[in-house]
C-alpha cells in the first residue's frame, strides 16, 4: 500500500532550514522553502499543503500569517527559533 507525498511549507532563514528540509525530503515529503510569509501563502492558496512548520514568534507578521494559515485550514507546526 503506498502513501500520498507530504507536501509540506517551511517558512525561515536559509540558515535554518537544511535539517528540517532534509529530514522530510529523506522520508519522501515534498518541501516547500520561503522565506517570506507572502510567497509562502501564494503556494498555500494554489495548492494542497499538508502542513506548514514556521519558527515560532510573537510578532504582528508572523501572528497573521498563522490566522491565514488557520483559515485555509492548514496545520501549523511550530519549530523553536534558530540559533545559527
Amino acid at each position: 500500500m503506498s502513501f500520498p507525498t507530504a507536501s509540506v511549507i517551511i517558512v525561515s532563514t536559509p540558515a535554518c532550514v537544511p535539517h528540517i528540509r532534509n529530514a522530510l525530503l529523506d522520508n519522501g515529503a515534498r518541501a516547500h522553502v520561503f522565506n517570506t510569509y507572502a510567497a509562502a501563502l501564494t503556494l498555500l492558496r494554489r495548492k494542497k499543503i499538508d502542513t506548514v512548520v514556521i519558527q515560532f514568534a510573537r510578532d504582528t507578521a508572523t501572528v497573521n500569517f498563522c490566522e491565514a494559515v488557520r483559515s485555509l485550514n492548514v496545520p501549523l507546526v511550530y519549530a523553536s527559533p534558530c540559533t545559527n
